[in-house]
């Protein structure tokens, strides 16, 4: 992958993150109005841990490295999604035994990141031009 490839590769993840972010803020705005703050801080926890995983996984894939070949990328793509699915169960894990989560709020803020991810990177594929 060369540097160009790399930085649409970076600003692809940016904005995937983003839209994540945004969905979930505003599943956190709907939550505050119908359930209520703690529903709504819930909903919003559960939104960042999508969109926290999301970017640790594209850290790890777009770290620079001169001279990679395919092999080592395809380890460093398996590597990030490992650590992406540890992480988010670690960090749901924490947030269900929290006392001040409500559980259906937290799964409604991290299934949208999860539908926002599917769509951002259907939708944001680098475009080259010729």
């Amino acid at each position: 992958m060369n540097a160009f490839e790399t930085q649409a590769a970076r600003r692809q993840a940016l904005t995937i993150v983003f839209w994540q972010l945004a969905s979930a803020g505003i599943v956190a705005i709907a939550c505050a109005v119908g359930a209520g703050p703690r529903a709504a801080f819930s909903a919003m926890a559960g939104g960042l841990i999508g969109a926290l995983a999301t970017a640790y996984m594209a850290f790890v894939m777009l770290r620079p490295r001169a001279g990679m070949k395919a092999a080592g990328m395809t380890g460093r793509f398996y590597l990030g999604w490992a650590i992406k699915v540890l992480l988010t169960v670690a960090l749901l894990v924490i947030a269900f035994r929290s006392k001040h989560v409500v559980p259906l709020p937290l799964l409604g803020g991290y299934l949208v990141t999860v539908f926002a991810y599917t769509i951002g990177a259907a939708r944001s594929r680098p475009r080259y031009r010729k």
